[in-house]
């Protein structure tokens, strides 16, 4: 290659090195220049003046102490040493972060950062834009994180009413419905449409991706959710009507709890129960053996 050719062709692949290196530094949080470690600024929506964490950098990537994250915002934690494993519960969802491991599970389902959490001075360090990702998509905080501003502003995405849950017993199959509100009498209601068993909660707003996306399990097919004005409108598609329904609120947990029973499952409780009637009764103490 002549020389003239030569200059022309590095000039080239200096302009398109230099592209590349604007477009990756623009996915890439990077420390502020000439830094190794800064403050991050978070600020709450409890009216208090913001709080200062410190943030440390491994390849320019920041990471933030769990603990103190959830300190700030006064979230209670449980941290276990020998695993390196805390567990942080939000006010409606539950995130375990594991040192060492790219997966945090949310509410029991594995979700992946695309870096490791860290484990330093007895505590768990996150890649801090990668796990408000997960928060933001995952639970119902909206978490605005601005690396050039070091602060991270959090709020909530206006969902009262994110989970559901299903599970099928030998009696019948029990709905249990996460919620923060509670709900007087004739706010909640059952009944079946066109093979669809819906439960109305008036005053409700629903996280609606969240709860489409709960596992069916036999006899419901499919579950859907609708949001209206006054109400959530949460749609489960049923292999048949069930034989009886109802819907109470738990006193503990807060949940919206619904239960469905089929003729054979009541048919199996009533053989039992009459099987129980027949058995005879022990003998008493006092009587000859």
């Amino acid at each position: 290659m002549k020389r003239r050719q030569f200059l022309k062709f590095l000039s080239a692949l200096s302009v398109y090195l230099l592209d590349f290196e604007q477009l990756f530094a623009k996915n890439l949080p990077l420390a502020p220049p000439g830094k190794r470690s800064s403050q991050l600024k978070i600020i709450t929506d409890a009216g208090q003046g913001p709080v200062l964490l410190p943030l440390e950098y491994l390849q320019d990537l920041a990471y933030l102490s769990v603990r103190k994250l959830a300190e700030a915002f006064s979230f209670h934690t449980y941290v276990n040493p020998e695993k390196k494993k805390i567990v942080i519960y939000l006010p409606q969802n539950k995130v375990v972060v594991s040192a060492g491991n790219p997966f945090v599970v949310i509410d029991s389902k594995a979700k992946q950062m695309l870096a490791r959490a860290r484990w330093a001075d007895q505590d768990v360090l996150v890649p801090l834009p990668h796990f408000t990702e997960l928060i933001n998509r995952y639970t119902t905080l909206n978490w605005q994180y601005d690396p050039v501003r070091q602060s991270l502003k959090a709020g909530s995405k206006g969902f009262n009413t994110t989970a559901v849950h299903i599970d099928v017993k030998e009696n019948g199959v029990v709905i249990r419905i996460r919620t923060e509100l509670s709900f007087k009498p004739g706010e909640m209601s059952v009944d079946m449409r066109y093979d669809w068993l819906h439960v109305d909660l008036f005053g409700a707003q629903g996280d609606l991706r969240s709860i489409t996306a709960t596992r069916p399990m036999n006899p419901i097919r499919e579950v859907k959710a609708y949001q209206f004005k006054d109400l959530l409108s949460i749609a489960f598609r049923l292999q048949k009507p069930p034989a009886s329904k109802e819907v109470y609120q738990d006193e503990i947990s807060n949940e919206v709890v619904v239960v469905l029973r089929y003729d054979e499952q009541i048919a199996r409780k009533e053989r039992r129960d009459d099987a129980a009637a027949e058995e005879p009764s022990p003998p008493d103490s006092n009587d000859d053996l």
